[in-house]
């Protein structure tokens, strides 16, 4: 059997209304698998490349390939 949960990293970039201006973000935090089902839980920290930080909580859906969750201003 593999892990039921773990460490993660997540990086990304954002592209704004105006087509010009982009953000990044990094973060860290943990995962863990949702039991029977072919998700994960997530929580993550992440810091913007505008100095903000945000906090992540939700579910990634293996199988869809989606992510639904709150994004909080930390």
């Amino acid at each position: 059997m593999g892990a039921r949960q773990g460490d993660c990293s997540w990086v990304g970039q954002a592209f704004l209304e105006d087509g010009e201006t982009t953000l990044g973000g990094a973060g860290e935090g943990t995962w863990k698998h949702a039991e029977g089902e072919h998700k994960w839980n997530i929580d993550m920290h992440v810091e913007i490349s505008n100095g903000d930080r945000h906090h992540s909580v939700g579910e990634i859906d293996l199988e869809t390939l989606t992510f639904k969750g709150k994004i909080y201003q930390a």
